[in-house]
């Protein structure tokens, strides 16, 4: 079985990211980390990285610190980790769903506060009014048509 970096770097190559292409890229390092906070989230995969919302949207410290460990130790050109099919199919669904940077954010970030909420209620209502309410104080920035789109596809996908 392959080491949780491993399968890191077999996502970075999956994803085509070389050593400079996510040192270099903000945009790269914040796609990494929702990718695999939905991957984690709605999909189920056991990477076992804590999040907190951050100024982008979810936002793990471990997760940032292994893609740096994983960098430094060249370990994506050395990796022969092949993801499954299925992995492979879940992160195009992602990435098929997310048409945007902001959109990716938005999602990312309304099932973080969903599933933190859903800790005090399951009734799919008062997680709706009280997610939305609280991504617009905390993402005033997002449009409400962004935002309303992405709690669209959490609850066509059945992301909770």
């Amino acid at each position: 079985m392959a080491s949780r970096k491993d399968t890191l770097a077999g996502f970075l190559k999956t994803l085509k990211f070389e050593n400079n292409d996510i040192r270099d890229s903000f945009q790269n390092r914040f796609r990494i980390q929702k990718y695999i906070y939905l991957l984690q989230e709605w999909k189920g995969y056991n990477w076992r990285y804590s999040y907190n919302v951050y100024l982008s949207g979810p936002y793990s410290t471990e997760l940032a610190k292994e893609v740096y460990q994983v960098l430094d130790e060249d370990i994506i050109s050395n990796t022969t980790t092949k993801l499954p099919q299925p992995f492979c199919e879940d992160l195009k669904e992602i990435q098929a769903l997310t048409n945007s940077d902001e959109q990716l954010e938005a999602l990312s970030t309304l099932l973080y506060i969903s599933k933190s909420f859903q800790l005090v209620t399951k009734e799919l209502d008062k997680i709706k009014s009280y997610a939305l309410s609280r991504f617009s104080s905390v993402k005033p920035f997002i449009s409400n048509d962004v935002r309303d789109e992405a709690w669209s596809i959490i609850e066509n996908k059945k992301m909770l």
